[in-house]
């Protein structure tokens, strides 16, 4: 590709005047348009799809698009309309980024000649606010990305080199997806000559009504096998997309949290924390020097086979462990067990410190589509799944309590914090609250 296509060249106004939020667009190998510098934001609730478009319209954006399933967050971008009226479609850069890297939390700086360095940051498939930026340089970037190191610790940092029309990375040549590409937004005036229309259009579905509903009542009877089939298998691809921890897995995390000492040779457990990922968990057991004669060797002495420590400036320490998840296959085209959870949660809440449970949302299922690219209705006779937030915190103790739960959980989280101790000896002797946050799911009553 030459070079005014490679890189995009053109700058465009934001949706605020940062500079650090300057779109710009450069041209993917398989001819689609990728758009750098996007404003983000968290998206919550149901229908992600409306809260875009009127989040969009409100700041007066021209395009936007939603990245993550379970977590989301809306990316918008005011575009020229010069721009916005090229006839190959446009995806975002980040969104492209978080789908390619949507177990756990990831972050790339990309050098561009001439143009500073650009900074983008996911979590479970979702782009983090105030990435998705550009910076004067690479120290620049670093810096910015320090605070989102502090919330999540796990945070894989990747560099590329100076991106030229020779040296791209990877992932940004790989095949774009339909869910990173840029929806325009449309202007509610243009709508407004419908009403004039609307009993002369009602008029002309009319004539054609009992032809088309023949047509279409004989095509659902052809293709009704063929649509829960597909179905099926969508459902079941679930299983590789959400892992689901049973109580056996979560004892086998806990296990591992045996092995931390609280103080070892001058040094204290300040708490341990674990980010479910695929294929296992990602912890991390983070250290606070006490005195001034503990060194960074007298910890590693104490640090398990196949554990990494990771010495952070002179006065804290992390110990960086794995644990793989064998996860049980949960088949999703099976409605789960009529049971009262609710009921069950409550009578063991009194071991905990508080359990808290969201209000649930439909469960996003990639539907299939037939020959002609549209969706297959989905049979009434499958389950349509929901899922909820859970958080659970008290005593490690009581985390035998969950045992009995017995709908499907996702961890998403892991944590435990260290309180009053006296004496020496493994974690699991000291005073310990677990908090676990994630999801659960249930199917929808009929």
């Amino acid at each position: 590709m030459d070079s005014e296509r490679a890189m995009g060249t053109v700058k465009k106004q934001s949706l605020h005047p940062d500079h650090s939020r300057t779109a710009m667009i450069l041209t993917h190998p398989g001819g689609q348009q990728l758009v750098f510098g996007l404003d983000w934001t968290p998206l919550v609730g149901i229908n992600p799809h409306k809260q875009g478009i009127k989040q969009s319209r409100a700041l007066r954006a021209t395009h936007f698009v939603i990245a993550g399933v379970g977590a989301r967050s809306l990316g918008m971008t005011r575009l020229k309309s010069k721009q916005a009226g090229r006839k190959s479609r446009m995806h975002s850069a980040a969104a492209h980024y978080a789908q390619k890297h949507s177990a756990g939390a990831f972050a790339c700086l990309i050098p561009f000649e001439g143009h500073g360095c650009w900074m983008v940051a996911s979590h479970a498939g979702a782009v983090l606010s105030n990435t998705d930026r550009w910076f004067s340089d690479l120290n620049a970037a670093y810096e910015a990305i320090e605070p989102i190191q502090t919330r999540f610790p796990f945070l894989q940092i990747q560099t590329e080199p100076t991106l030229t029309d020779q040296a791209m990375p990877s992932w940004l040549l790989e095949q774009l997806s339909p869910l990173s590409r840029l929806q325009p937004v449309k202007r509610l005036r243009k709508y407004f000559f419908i009403p004039i229309f609307l009993f002369s259009i009602l008029g002309c579905i009319g004539i054609y009504s009992q032809k088309y509903l023949i047509h279409t009542s004989d095509m659902t009877r052809q293709e009704a096998p063929d649509a829960r089939h597909e179905w099926q298998r969508a459902l079941r691809r679930l299983d590789s997309q959400i892992p689901i921890h049973h109580y056996q897995s979560l004892l086998e995390l806990t296990r591992t949290w045996h092995d931390v000492p609280v103080h070892p040779a001058g040094w204290k457990l300040r708490n341990i924390e674990c980010e479910a990922a695929m294929p296992g968990w990602k912890c991390a057991a983070h250290f606070d020097r006490q005195h001034k004669f503990s060194l960074n060797s007298d910890l590693e002495r104490h640090l398990p086979a196949q554990w990494i420590m990771h010495a952070s400036p002179l006065e804290s320490a992390s110990w960086i462990w794995q644990v793989p998840h064998r996860q049980a296959p949960h088949d999703w085209v099976v409605a789960s067990e009529p049971e009262d959870w609710m009921s069950y949660l409550q009578r063991i809440s009194l071991a905990f410190d508080h359990i808290r449970i969201g209000t649930g949302a439909v469960l996003g299922v990639q539907a299939p589509l037939d020959s002609q690219g549209r969706v297959i209705p989905m049979p009434t006779e499958l389950p349509i799944w929901r899922y909820r937030s859970f958080a659970v915190k008290g005593p490690m103790r009581s985390v035998v309590m969950l045992e009995g739960l017995k709908v499907p959980v996702r961890w998403r989280r892991a944590r435990l914090e260290i309180g009053s101790f006296s004496g020496q000896g493994p974690a699991s002797h000291s005073a310990l609250n677990l908090e676990l946050t994630g999801e659960l799911f249930e199917t929808s009553k009929p």
